[in-house]
């Protein structure tokens, strides 16, 4: 299990007062749910779904949903944002993470 970034919970916290937030990751789902649970984040998030980041994305883009900002750790992260047209974020470092809340967004 990957650590958790110390300012995850504020900054989870911060962006569910304005947006519903998504949490998609490769590992699959069950796992995926587990650990939000685990760290006690699932709390601040809308809808969690393990798989294939892409055709998650693409799902919700077909369902009416308007993606506002991709926030991701990978370069794989960045080629699907950018594949999609969504604006990235990188936050591969806490310190990332934690500015997010302060972007005009």
């Amino acid at each position: 299990m990957r650590p958790e970034f110390l300012s995850a919970r504020r900054v989870l916290r911060v962006l569910q007062k304005r947006y519903d937030v998504v949490v998609v990751n490769g590992m699959p789902e069950n796992e995926l749910v587990e650990d939000l649970l685990r760290r006690g984040l699932a709390q601040h998030v809308t809808y969690a779904q393990g798989g294939d980041e892409g055709v998650v994305l693409d799902r919700l883009r077909a369902e009416g949903r308007q993606i506002a900002l991709l926030v991701g750790d990978t370069p794989h992260d960045a080629v699907i944002a950018v594949s999609r047209g969504i604006p990235f974020y990188p936050a591969g470092r806490d310190e990332a993470l934690a500015r997010l809340p302060c972007l005009p967004l």
